[in-house]
C-alpha cells in the first residue's frame, strides 16, 4: 500500500498551481502581443478570404438552382428539403450565447435540475 504524505500532497498542488499560473501569464503574453503588434497575420488574413469566398459561392449556386418562382418556391424550398438542414436551423435559432451563459448560471444557482427541464422542453 502506497502512502503519500501532507507535505508531498501540497507539494504537488502548489506545483500544480504554479503551473496553471504560468500557462496563464503565457496566455496574457500572447493576448498582448497580438493586440501590441496590431493586426493580423498574413495566414490569417488567407483564411478569412478564402471563408468568404467559399461562403459567397455557395449563395450564389444555392440562388442560381432555387426555384423561387412561387411562394412555396421560395419559402419552403418547394417542400424539397432534407430534414437535417430544417433541424440545424432552428436549433441554432433556438441557442444562443445568451442562452448558454443564462443556462451555466441558472445551473450554478439551481444545479441540474435546469439541465432536464431544458432537455424536456
Amino acid at each position: 500500500v502506497n502512502t503519500v504524505s501532507v507535505e508531498e500532497i501540497r507539494f504537488t498542488c502548489q506545483r500544480s498551481s504554479q503551473t496553471m499560473e504560468a500557462a496563464e501569464t503565457d496566455k496574457k503574453r500572447r493576448v498582448e502581443k497580438i493586440l501590441a503588434d496590431g493586426g493580423l497575420e498574413v495566414a490569417d488574413i488567407v483564411i478569412i478570404v478564402i471563408y468568404f469566398i467559399v461562403v459567397i459561392t455557395v449563395g450564389f449556386l444555392a440562388s442560381k438552382y432555387s426555384r423561387r418562382g412561387s411562394v412555396s418556391g421560395f419559402f419552403l424550398a418547394s417542400r424539397n428539403m432534407h430534414w437535417l438542414p430544417v433541424g440545424a436551423s432552428l436549433f441554432s435559432s433556438n441557442i444562443g450565447s445568451e442562452h448558454l451563459i443564462g443556462l451555466a448560471g441558472s445551473g450554478a444557482a439551481s444545479g441540474v435540475a435546469i439541465a432536464t427541464y431544458e432537455m424536456n422542453a
